[in-house]
C-alpha cells in the first residue's frame, strides 16, 4: 500500500493527518525486526560482550522503569483494562519472526506476490 502510486504516500487527495496515520501503521510492522534484536540481546551479550542498553542500574530504575510502567498503564487504560500488557508483549515476540520474514520479502519483491 505504501508503494502504490495512488497510495497514501505518493497519491493525491490525502491529508497530512491521513498520511501520518498510515506512517504510524507502517511503524507497527517495522518494529518487529527490532524486537528480534532485543530477544537476541542476551546471546549477543553472553558471546560477544555487547550490551543491549548502556545504562547504570540507578538510571534504569530512575528513567526506564517509570517509562515502561507508564506505557503499560496507558495501554491498560486505553483498552478499558481488558488487556494485559505483558501478554501483549509476548504475542508480539511470537509474531516477530514471521512478520520480519514477510517484511523483508515485501521489501525485496514489493509486488512479487498477490495479497492474501
Amino acid at each position: 500500500m505504501a508503494l502504490l502510486r495512488d497510495g497514501p504516500f505518493l497519491g493525491k487527495g490525502f491529508t497530512i493527518l491521513q498520511r501520518l496515520h498510515c506512517f504510524h501503521g507502517l511503524l507497527f510492522w517495522f518494529c518487529r525486526p527490532f524486537i528480534l534484536l532485543l530477544m537476541a540481546a542476551p546471546l549477543l551479550y553472553y558471546f560477544l560482550g555487547l550490551p543491549a542498553i548502556l545504562m547504570e542500574p540507578e538510571a534504569f530504575f530512575l528513567y526506564a522503569l517509570p517509562m515502561v510502567a507508564g506505557m503499560w498503564a496507558f495501554h491498560a487504560w486505553v483498552s478499558g483494562w481488558r488487556s494485559l500488557p505483558l501478554f501483549t508483549e509476548v504475542s508480539q515476540m511470537v509474531s516477530a519472526i514471521p512478520i520480519t520474514i514477510a517484511l523483508f520479502h515485501a521489501l525485496l519483491h514489493p509486488f512479487g506476490r498477490a495479497f492474501k
